[in-house]
């Protein structure tokens, strides 16, 4: 059965008045009628207002048509040979404050020289204002998490030849990224290092957490700390902890919430990776040494005494303990709800690399509507 014409609708802004709940209501209905008749979206933040709740509803339903993927049409990729072919993008050295300039080459999974991968979260959309490298020698438009991202990697001198989902998929080609999307685990798996990398902080908070991380991976733990035990200035001082009131705590809690955590795609970034480390900042971390220290997360409400901590303690902790392998579909795709994804069909097509496909078979196609994917 043919898929029915694709329309586009743009929403650029929206008014705050009216946002009666008769009238937000009122605009979901709209959403989902828009959406039954194969309408997509293409918004420039428009979140606000009634327009607001009509682009968040079809974003919710449709997935968005993002800036990104059209800014960077003229930008000359060559075709892939075969699906087991993929690109590897190979980072130039340069000044720090410089122009990144790299060079981007299709390779084979069997016959790829060694690389590494990168994991990370998009952010908002790359725009032509925004900022651009020089790749293969054209301008190359990239999110600004990407920016800081490649500007990190740079610096890291065993950083040279990298998969970087932003670039080295054409987000243009839907029957390429679909593709792609097949074999991600794949990519993720052979990589000799994947770089989770979470963003830009300051030196100072960035340092205090590599201190407490590193206190807590030291720690067998096993009968140091029971539920029952207080937990006061002196119970964390016999552990080499921090006190209560400390700022180290609040930034190590910030960390954990950070956006990384929540993607759904970082999931299977991690759980198949042969080794990972953390760059958060200028910082790195270990992947071993992060996860030695897990079971000091635990402290981390009963310290500040706010129990919604536990919500990013619980999502970093099923990030990193990565045992989600030949788990089933359903299983997956409930445990990881309220993992973010920018398309929505990527809450199924994100596990493909994890889930037992027995009586699934389910293949990445951007081509089809939600709906029909779920």
């Amino acid at each position: 059965m043919p898929h029915l014409a694709r329309t586009k609708i743009c929403v650029y802004c929206g008014a705050g008045t009216g946002a009666s709940p008769a009238h937000m209501e009122a605009a979901r209905v709209l959403a989902r009628a828009m959406a039954a008749k194969n309408i997509d979206l293409v918004y420039g933040g428009g979140t606000v207002g009634l327009m607001g709740e009509i682009a968040k509803t079809l974003v919710s339903l449709n997935g968005p048509q993002l800036d990104d993927m059209v800014i960077n049409q003229s930008f000359p990729y060559d075709k892939l040979p075969n699906p087991q072919s993929f690109r590897l993008l190979e980072i130039k050295n340069g000044d720090s404050n410089g122009t990144i300039r790299c060079t981007l080459r299709s390779h084979s999974l069997e016959t790829a020289p060694l690389y590494q991968a990168l994991s990370y979260v998009w952010g908002p959309p790359a725009t032509t204002n925004g900022k651009s490298i020089q790749c293969n020698g054209h301008d190359f438009f990239v999110t600004d998490n990407l920016y800081g991202a490649l500007h990190r990697l740079r610096k890291i001198r065993d950083c040279r030849l990298i998969w970087i989902g932003q670039i080295c998929i054409n987000q243009n080609d839907i029957q390429e990224r679909s593709q792609q999307v097949s074999i991600m685990r794949d990519i993720y798996s052979r990589a000799k290092l994947v770089n989770a990398w979470l963003g830009v902080t300051n030196l100072l908070e960035s340092a205090r957490v590599v201190d407490i991380i590193s206190v807590m991976a030291s720690h067998s733990w096993s009968g140091m700390i029971k539920p029952e035990d207080p937990v006061n200035d002196e119970t964390l001082a016999n552990l080499g902890l921090p006190a209560q009131e400390s700022p180290t705590w609040v930034a190590l809690i910030k960390m954990l919430d950070l956006p990384y955590f929540s993607r759904v795609w970082i999931v299977q970034e991690i759980a198949v990776a042969k080794s990972y480390r953390i760059l958060w900042g200028s910082i790195i971390i270990p992947g071993v040494t992060f996860l030695s220290s897990i079971r000091g997360w635990l402290l981390i409400p009963r310290v500040l005494n706010n129990w919604t901590a536990m919500g990013p303690v619980k999502n970093a902790l099923s990030v990193v303990l990565g045992n989600h392998e030949s788990k089933d579909w359903p299983y997956l795709v409930s445990w990881f709800v309220a993992h973010e994804a920018s398309d929505p069909r990527d809450k199924i097509y994100a596990f493909i690399g994890l889930a037992d496909q027995t009586g699934y078979n389910i293949m990445a196609d951007y081509n089809k509507p939600v709906l029909e994917v779920y």
